[in-house]
């Protein structure tokens, strides 16, 4: 059969590309959130390693040397300080700006090495606020307005790890914040028992895919409930195979990076999602 010719010579002069048959290279870019010791870092570090990891929270090195010593993981870890630590230690409005600079910087390295499967980002609630306080020096009494440059420089941030490595897995950790609405019977803000995602409200829609994770009871292998309790995540959406994955639950050993990707790729090889030698 003739190839089928779309593009017209205005439309080749405006660079349109004739797309054809090509190979599509598997990864995996992911949200994730949930509230504090719901297992977003431990979960996170079953992606496949060598892993590239940007902290600006607390524990993460602890959780992350479990993998190290019980497991094999290999991993390069950057500490950076928090917005909130900085404010607290009164640091100056130059060092936002370098501290800021620094965490592109360290992101930009990750991309660039390609013996790194995979990026993660902990947490990115507290990379967007390092983002945000260096534009403004602080995080609050800022006009909706005064938004449009932090929020293009994390966009391009993240575009950067997704289209300058079409083999590297990302995982942008999120924290969940109580979720406020004026009240009808006040007029004031008031907590509605809920809770939202904490970050760029732009982060959901630039990722393949959105997850929250969660605590609940351990079982044994049988399904029997055990003493503990054990992990699990809720797949949100996703543009890989949204019709097998929104709405689904990986709970207990089957809570892991590798289990969810095979779900989201199922005609890709299993192989990829292990760590490299």
């Amino acid at each position: 059969m003739a190839e089928i010719l779309l593009n017209t010579p205005k439309m080749d002069t405006l660079g349109f590309e004739s797309m054809s048959v090509a190979e599509i290279k598997p990864r995996v870019s992911i949200a994730s959130r949930a509230r504090e010791k719901e297992g977003k870092s431990y979960w996170s570090f079953t992606a496949p390693g060598p892993l590239g990891v940007i902290s600006l929270d607390t524990g993460t090195e602890d959780v992350l040397q479990t993998f190290v010593n019980g497991k094999g993981k290999k991993a390069s870890l950057k500490k950076l300080k928090s917005a909130k630590d900085m404010l607290i230690d009164k640091d100056s409005k130059d060092a936002y700006v370098k501290e800021w600079q620094r965490a592109k910087d360290c992101i930009a390295a990750i991309i660039d090495n390609r013996k790194i499967s995979t990026l993660v980002i902990d947490t990115a609630t507290e990379l967007w606020e390092l983002c945000r306080l260096s534009y403004h020096g602080k995080l609050a009494q800022v006009m909706p307005h005064q938004y449009a440059e932090p929020n293009d420089a994390f966009r391009s941030l993240l575009k950067s790890a997704y289209e300058d490595r079409k083999d590297l897995n990302a995982v942008w950790i999120h924290k969940m914040k109580k979720e406020y609405r004026t009240s009808a019977a006040t007029g004031k803000d008031a907590w509605n028992g809920k809770y939202e995602f904490a970050g760029m409200s732009d982060v959901p829609f630039l990722v393949g895919t959105n997850i929250r994770n969660y605590r609940t009871q351990a079982t044994d292998e049988e399904g029997n409930t055990i003493t503990g309790v054990s992990f699990g995540i809720e797949i949100i959406d996703s543009r890989q195979s949204p019709e097998l994955v929104t709405g689904l639950h990986l709970t207990g050993k089957d809570c892991s990076f590798d289990q969810l990707a095979m779900f989201l790729w199922p005609d890709a090889d299993p192989d990829i999602w292990m760590d490299r030698k």
